[in-house]
């Protein structure tokens, strides 16, 4: 992760620690850890003057775009899932007597 991550002297606006970043966007923080050895975090940098996980800086920004955004291959119902997005049966039809008739 350390070599994915790149060093800066002036942290970017609008970029918080990890925990603050879970803290505001109200998330656990394995989920942001896990996007970020993935390395789906484009804008993630560390600071010089912190050691280990405190001198990652996040934009919460783009961890709840990414939280919210699909994966590729994710089932729909997943999708809406993780979204808060309840779907409801359009028309008639999941109709069971409709089915049947077929």
């Amino acid at each position: 992760m350390t070599d994915a991550v790149p060093v800066v002297e002036k942290v970017p606006a609008g970029h918080v620690p990890l925990a603050k970043a879970a803290e505001k966007i109200r998330v656990q923080l394995s989920n942001i850890m896990e996007i970020l050895f993935e390395g789906r975090l484009r804008r993630s940098c560390r600071v010089p003057t912190a050691k280990g996980f405190s001198a990652t800086m996040v934009d919460p920004v783009e961890i709840k775009r990414l939280l919210l955004t699909p994966r590729p291959g994710m089932p729909a119902s997943l999708a809406f899932m993780i979204s808060g997005i309840k779907p409801k049966p359009a028309g008639g039809c999941l109709n069971p007597t409709m089915v049947a008739s077929f």
